[in-house]
């Protein structure tokens, strides 16, 4: 339980590393300059991902129930490393928002870790563990906002990204190593 605790901790604190600074991002790495243009890509970049989740949450959870849910839960976190990565390479606006679709469409970290810690605890034990997985989502927020500041404005966004991969890398190897799946 502790150790996909630690690996949600992980990889919502690789997502929020990068994210909160996406407009400053457009700005000075991207060349969007006009105000109206900013609002647009801004509001594409915070809402493009939503959309994709949405869309393909439902293939993911059939395929735990078929395939198993640690299998989903290293998926979302390695593909998340990959599309985060990848952000920070980008020349363009819309090469931006094309992963940020494909970041909706791929990862999905928290309900997979739901699902595994229910399907892995006993009944009496649930209430705890999801507990303690909001708990990793909230803190590993404020952490990921918080230094990804700061990384952000001594190495660059291009850097904070590639940390935010790295760290969605470590949860994901975290679970392939240290867990399993008993059901």
């Amino acid at each position: 339980m502790a150790l996909v605790w630690a690996s949600q901790f992980l990889s919502i604190m690789g997502f929020s590393f990068a994210l909160p600074f996406a407009p400053y991002f457009l700005q000075q790495e991207l060349g969007v300059i006009t105000h109206a243009a900013l609002q647009m890509w801004v509001a594409l970049f915070s809402s493009s991902a939503a959309v994709t989740m949405a869309i393909a949450a439902p293939l993911w959870g059939v395929l735990a129930d078929r395939y198993g849910k640690r299998i989903m839960l290293i998926r979302a976190n390695l593909a998340g490393a990959v599309v985060m990565s990848l952000m920070g390479t980008v020349h363009t606006p819309l090469m931006l928002i094309v992963l940020r679709l494909m970041q909706g469409a791929l990862t999905g970290t928290m309900t997979a870790a739901q699902a595994f810690l229910a399907g892995e605890m006993p009944r009496e034990r649930r209430g705890l563990a999801v507990g303690g997985l909001s708990a990793a989502v909230f803190s590993g927020s404020m952490a990921g906002a918080f230094c990804g500041g700061f990384v952000a404005h001594w190495a660059g966004y291009r850097a904070a990204f590639g940390l935010s991969g790295i760290l969605l890398l470590l949860a994901g190897l975290l679970v392939l190593c240290c867990t399993r799946e008993t059901v």
